[in-house]
């Protein structure tokens, strides 16, 4: 037991409460409250699991040497390059290091690549690479000190330079993503805070590595199931947001949202709501306001010399747009409070 909780130290990097063993599987209590539960072979190949790590995400190997490229050859340098397709699955094979400039491909390899799986996807992308006419490496991090990695590619170097980061990594934190996702932050916030791109946050949680708050959508996005009811308050349809509502009425997203805040507000000729006011039935109460329906009701045109009908236009905008005038003084016009604009005269449609 005492070598396991060595291990587990060197591993993990934190000091273990309690230590479970039934069969071949390994319960860790942590000070941190957080349970991994993982088997002994895994552990002895270097598993670690993704949660109780904060520091060390990747080999040293691999970020020492990610650094080298990245200050040494940073034309045409590309960490996680995602040109290699799976053609079993469609998804991308990210690679280490791609230099694009020399040909160059490099897999690092370790313990976690002697799955057979792994083995088929690093197959993919080395005949991937080769057939692109790249060089292809994959050194093995058990066959190499982390300064004979670096002189492979840079033979010059003698030494460690001193400006490398043994705290670095390309590859996503996903322990600290996880407590950023807890405090309430947003997918997006996360990753801007970590540096990373919105997708990386997005492929973490559907790859279950994350996991959003209970409620996420409605506590962190404000994201809330809306309803369109006619102007007699009649049930039309129902949305899980406000962006699907827009797509599907053709209703901008900002006249939606202004008829939401402000009860009575007409869009056209829709009312919307958030879907909780109407199972509370709270929206019996609205009283909408009539004078709003000008905005949005078709418009008659017709000379006004003559009175000559011209044409039906589904609003003012449009017909303002159409015969090139002014929104405000067709307003006016329909009001009553002038006689025509350039000749047009115009009149609510019924």
């Amino acid at each position: 037991m005492k070598n396991i909780k060595r291990l587990l130290f060197l591993l993990f990097d934190v000091i273990f409460c309690q230590i479970y063993t039934t069969y071949y599987i390994i319960t860790i209590y942590t000070h941190s409250d957080h349970i991994c539960k993982i088997s002994w072979s895994n552990l002895q190949n270097g598993c670690r699991c993704a949660l109780c790590s904060n520091r060390k995400i990747e080999s040293t190997h691999a970020s020492v040497l990610k650094q080298c490229f990245l200050k040494l050859k940073p034309i045409g340098t590309f960490l996680e390059d995602k040109s290699c397709i799976n053609p079993n699955t469609g998804y991308p094979l990210p690679t280490d290091i791609v230099n694009h400039e020399e040909k160059i491909a490099i897999e690092i390899q370790s313990a976690y690549h002697d799955v057979e799986k792994k083995k088929i996807t690093d197959e993919i992308k080395k005949q991937y690479w080769i057939s692109c006419g790249y060089k292809f490496y994959d050194p093995d991090i058990r066959s190499y000190s982390v300064l004979e990695m670096i002189q492979i590619f840079f033979p010059n170097i003698n030494k460690i330079p001193n400006w490398i980061k043994y705290d670095f990594s390309y590859k996503l934190d996903v322990s600290h993503a996880q407590k950023l996702l807890n405090e309430g932050y947003t997918i997006r916030e996360v990753g801007y805070i970590l540096n990373k791109p919105y997708s990386t946050i997005v492929s973490a949680v559907g790859d279950k590595r994350l996991y959003l708050l209970e409620g996420y959508r409605e506590k962190v996005m404000n994201i809330k199931s809306v309803v369109q009811l006619d102007l007699n308050l009649n049930y039309i349809s129902r949305f899980d947001s406000i962006l699907e509502a827009s797509l599907k009425t053709n209703v901008s997203r900002a006249c939606i949202t202004s008829s939401l805040n402000k009860y009575g507000y007409p869009v056209g000729n829709y009312i919307f709501i958030f879907e909780s006011d109407y199972e509370n039935r709270t929206y019996t109460n609205i009283k909408i306001d009539k004078s709003r329906l000008l905005y949005s009701s078709p418009v008659k045109v017709s000379l006004f010399k003559n009175g000559e009908y011209i044409a039906t236009y589904k609003n003012v905008r449009e017909a303002c747009k159409q015969l090139n005038v002014d929104t405000r003084e067709t307003y006016k016009n329909i009001k009553g409070k002038s006689n025509h604009v350039h000749g047009y005269f115009f009149s609510i449609a019924t």
